[in-house]
């Protein structure tokens, strides 16, 4: 049998799994320490009260159902520095009402990457679209090599006017505010680069 993810695990902790699964993941954990303490390591993210200005994000897997993949004209190899990926989210209702705003897991925090303002945020409608209705957002990866973590966040356009002051010091306020309280949907990707 094969290690639960953390995914998993964060489901179990909600209560989110189904029955069958819920009791067998309830047998794992009777008979596996490590799996208790990472179970308890996660619980204890969830639950600690987040620190000023931070980030609070989901895991990779949960929120949007965002996925991360190479364009199909770059083949099966590996994601290098500078390589072009893309990430995918489910179809939205009314996407000409929500922008695009992406972010990066750099040094320990969330960084926005995209759009300098929230006043600049791209309407979901402009992206490109699969025939199965999934949006694609085209990035490229940038240095270290290792796990990244990407996300993409939409806000409610037109953009909430904020007052300039306020701006100049944290023009994400509203984001970061947002995404806290579940109010702005979000996905997060991981992707490999070599």
């Amino acid at each position: 049998m094969h290690a639960p993810t953390d995914t998993t695990l964060l489901l179990f902790a909600a209560e989110a799994l189904d029955p069958d699964a819920q009791a067998e993941l309830t047998l794992e954990l009777a008979a596996d320490l490590t799996l208790r303490e990472r179970l308890a390591a996660l619980a204890s993210e969830l639950t600690a009260p987040a620190a000023a200005g931070a980030w609070r994000l989901p895991p990779p897997g949960m929120g949007l159902g965002a996925q991360s993949a190479r364009p199909a004209v770059m083949g099966l190899a590996a994601v290098r520095t500078g390589d072009r990926f893309e990430v995918q989210l489910p179809p939205q209702p009314q996407p000409e009402r929500k922008g695009v705003v992406v972010l990066r897991y750099i040094d320990g925090d969330w960084r926005v990457v995209f759009p300098d303002l929230p006043s600049q945020a791209v309407s979901l409608d402009r992206l490109p679209v699969q025939a199965d209705g999934r949006h694609r957002i085209f990035l490229v990866a940038r240095p270290p090599s290792g796990v990244q973590r990407w996300a993409v966040a939409l806000v409610g356009l037109p953009a909430d006017a904020v007052a300039e002051g306020a701006a100049q010091v944290d023009p994400w306020a509203g984001l970061r505010d947002g995404l806290a309280c579940g109010h702005v949907p979000v996905g997060v990707v991981e992707i490999d680069v070599a």
